[in-house]
């Protein structure tokens, strides 16, 4: 597919294709009317409902068609303050020589009143009034919180719609130049993070008087929202027009509505592209209507929906596809929450080219996020972290059944050869009696018997214990201890007094290896269990402790280990920062949360004890 998609999948929609953006018409004649009659507008929803996409292809342009300039900031670039990222977007705007004029300030130094007072907004050739969108507000609050405070107080001026205290302090200054800023601002944020928005209300005191809630859509919108991308024509797309069988078209929308007749659009866009997909691959005919066979009806969607990460990784080819879930399992996604890797991470620690990069961003399974200081990458929506943990869960799950059944296949060949032995053993015995009866004539036959097998009985033993020092070189210990016993409790073997000593040996050095391997597989549980701290402690016992090959385990365990017990610190201190006394809106266990997982990553750091239980957090008790 070389064109666009009719439908964006699991990203959200961007302006260009606001041709293709249906079932939202009340809500963007809504959110424009709230954005064009307040200075502030607050938009909230639940992940996966579809912010993004109205602003970038519903208010954004229409806004555009007024009097308006729309400028769209993203904070999710820590290394950047938020004043700053705000001036990026801003500064093609700037007039710089009239800045340094009024102010005597520099586009790096000019408080932020003054830079965007000293921007210049134009549409159809007429001053027009600045829109900044604030899409993804959540990411705000990763950042200090001096940053966040600086931000606050500069854009609660442009918000109060009031000259700066130390502007009305200087009477020397150009008045004409200096009056209020013309500004509108539409923060959006997911609704489990609206209560982070306290921390501006001292500042901004109204900040959720007008706040506008995106709701899923009605099934009547859903019906729009499938139907019409179908049957658009014009430009230049991956189908021709199609269109749903009225059946069909029941059958999905029964399948995606909520107990409350709601659909999401995240589940919406999913299942649409994917059927998309199926005619331009000549799976099915676009000239006839889409019916239930082209996405295997009702069971068919929950299918999509639940396998789309697999899906996508199954098209990867083989050798990659490892690396991809690598970098996306444990890259992207800590203690359950998705998080960004900066350029450069990707290839140093997870391994991941450039060409596998640009296949994963061609899936739209992540996205990059570019600012002018380079590039991080991302998890394209929350709403995949939960299908993708649960298949790190399920294979991980797998892998341990298969070990258990490898386990328990070695414990059956070990019976099988005890068996054999014992039969051998009682074979022998049986041969013994039966000799004993014989006469004096056949004496010598007897004793060839025994000659024979005497020698049968030294190539046995000599197999028995080759066997397990074989399966004592490849690891195999418990094996390597059961060969050897068996040849010490033998009897029939007749071993010499330094024989029997070399292999108790050889046993002992067995059982205690056997106990070392128990340690490697401890530690490997823990850390697929994320207990990074607690796998490193048995690694590095059993290195101790003579096993080998250990070295790039424990070091990739130590490196993860280290760089996870970052973010946790970073975010515990991003929410103990956050902490408001007078009410407690979630931030004190969330740090809490947070220091708890820190905690268990450095055991012994007195700074973590000291922070939980500063903080009386249950894991400090």
């Amino acid at each position: 597919m070389t064109g666009k998609s009719r439908y964006p999948g699991i990203r959200a929609f961007e302006e260009d294709e606001q041709f293709l953006f249906f079932g939202r018409n009340d809500e963007i004649r809504r959110l424009h009317a709230q954005v064009t009659a307040n200075t502030l507008v607050v938009v909230f929803a639940k992940s996966g409902i579809g912010k993004s996409s109205l602003l970038n292809a519903g208010l954004l342009p229409l806004l555009d068609y007024d009097r308006y300039r729309s400028v769209k900031v993203r904070f999710q670039n820590t290394a950047v303050s938020p004043t700053d990222a705000l001036k990026n977007e801003l500064k093609n705007y700037l007039n710089a020589a009239e800045l340094s004029e009024q102010t005597g300030h520099s586009p790096q130094s000019a408080p932020l009143w003054e830079y965007l007072r000293a921007c210049r907004f134009e549409r159809y050739e007429a001053p027009a009034t600045p829109v900044l969108v604030f899409d993804q507000f959540e990411e705000f609050f990763e950042h200090p919180a001096p940053e966040r405070q600086r931000f606050v107080s500069e854009i609660a001026d442009l918000v109060n719609n009031r000259l700066p205290k130390r502007l009305l302090e200087n009477r020397s200054k150009n008045l004409a130049w200096y009056t209020p800023v013309p500004v509108k601002v539409v923060f959006a944020i997911r609704s489990d993070r609206v209560s982070l928005l306290h921390e501006l209300s001292a500042d901004i005191p109204d900040i959720l008087q007008n706040r506008f809630e995106l709701r899923p859509l009605g099934r009547a919108a859903a019906r729009e929202a499938i139907v019409r991308p179908a049957a658009f024509v014009g430009r230049e797309l991956d189908t021709p027009p199609f269109s749903y069988a009225p059946a069909a078209l029941g059958l999905i929308l029964d399948a995606l509505e909520n107990k409350n007749a709601e659909v999401e659009s995240f589940q919406l866009q999913l299942v649409c592209q994917y059927i998309e997909k199926q005619l331009a691959k000549g799976a099915a005919d676009p000239a006839r209507p889409v019916d239930e066979t082209v996405f295997g009806g009702a069971e068919g969607i929950q299918n999509i929906l639940q396998n789309y990460y697999e899906d996508t990784l199954a098209e990867l080819p083989e050798a990659e596809r490892a690396l991809a879930r690598d970098f996306i399992e444990r890259g992207l996604i800590v203690g359950g929450r998705r998080v960004g890797a900066t350029e450069g991470v990707e290839r140093e620690l997870w391994r991941i080219e450039s060409d596998l990069l640009k296949k994963l961003l061609d899936t739209r399974l992540i996205r990059a996020e570019i600012t002018h200081l380079g590039k991080s990458y991302e998890i394209s929506h929350d709403a995949l972290v939960e299908p993708i943990v649960r298949s790190f869960k399920a294979r991980e799950a797998e892998r341990l059944e298969t070990e258990k059944a490898r386990l328990e296949q070695e414990a059956a060949e070990q019976r099988r050869i005890a068996e054999q032995e014992r039969r051998f053993k009682v074979k022998a015995e049986n041969d013994a009696r039966r000799a004993r009866l014989f006469s004096a004539l056949s004496l010598l036959l007897l004793l060839l018997t025994l000659a024979i097998g005497f020698f049968s009985l030294q190539n046995a033993r000599d197999n028995f214990i080759k066997q397990g020092n074989d399966k004592f070189s490849s690891q195999q210990y418990s094996e390597a201890m059961d060969l050897y016993e068996q040849v010490l409790d033998n009897d029939l073997f007749r071993l010499t007094l330094y024989d029997r000593r070399h292999l108790e040996s050889l046993r002992d050095s067995a059982l205690d290896m056997k106990g070392i391997q128990g340690m490697v597989l401890e530690g490997d549980s823990l850390y697929f269990g994320e207990k990074y701290w607690d796998a490193l402690q048995y690694y590095e016992r059993a290195q101790r402790s003579g096993y080998q090959n250990l070295d790039e385990k424990i070091r990739r365990t130590d490196v993860i280990r280290s760089r996870t017990l970052e973010i946790y610190r970073r975010k515990a201190f991003i929410f103990e920062e956050a902490i408001d006394p007078r009410n407690d809106d979630g931030a004190r266990e969330l740090a809490c949360d947070y220091y708890c997982l820190a905690l268990g990553l450095d055991p012994q750091s007195a700074e973590l004890k000291e922070k939980v239980g500063k903080l009386g957090c249950g894991c400090g008790k």
